[in-house]
């Protein structure tokens, strides 16, 4: 059996002070991520990337998202986009009536949603004009399925998404061949 595997690596790092409490929650369980302080390459400011995969899915405990959510909605309310919604779906079974969380993991389902939360990054932050991931898509067999890549750009107006299986279809209908 062949596992799949999809590497992605941004790149710019994303300030750190760019992001909500929530935002940084979900990206960092979708992500891989490295803080760089003010000895490193830039103060307050985060490297995102996957070595194996971008995660759908991914556990943590109830309360902490419960406060990173408390976090978000006290600095700004007006920032909650697309990781407030995702945070509060998540929540909604470990609430009780009265409003407090249980104690215990729960799961947060972020398919393809973290490019909606960098775009709302992007809206917020006219110095962040562009986000760009580059992907590889490998296999531990040598499928023909299992390679390829793909580049994704998000600004504040659009998310663009081009696979190279995407890119060749473009190359045969520019230039059929004869």
């Amino acid at each position: 059996m062949a596992d799949y595997y999809c590497q992605a690596v941004f790149d710019e790092d994303i300030p750190a002070s760019a992001m909500t409490p929530i935002e940084r929650v979900i990206l960092d369980g979708t992500f891989q991520s490295e803080t760089y302080g003010e000895d490193d390459p830039g103060p307050d400011r985060v490297y995102f990337f996957a070595e194996t995969g971008i995660a759908d899915q991914f556990s943590i405990d109830a309360r902490e998202l419960s406060q990173a959510v408390l976090a978000t909605l006290a600095a700004d309310p007006s920032a909650a986009g697309k990781a407030l919604e995702l945070a509060l779906d998540a929540l909604k079974p470990v609430t009780a009536a009265d409003g407090t969380i249980e104690d215990g993991d729960i799961d947060v389902t972020v398919n393809d949603d973290w490019m909606q939360i960098l775009q709302d990054i992007c809206k917020r932050h006219d110095d962040l004009p562009e986000i760009i991931i580059h992907q590889a898509f490998t296999c531990s067999k040598m499928n023909t399925d299992g390679f390829g890549g793909g580049i994704i750009r998000v600004t504040a107006g659009a998310i663009q998404n081009e696979s190279t299986q995407s890119m060749l279809e473009k190359m045969r209908a520019e230039v059929p061949v004869a």
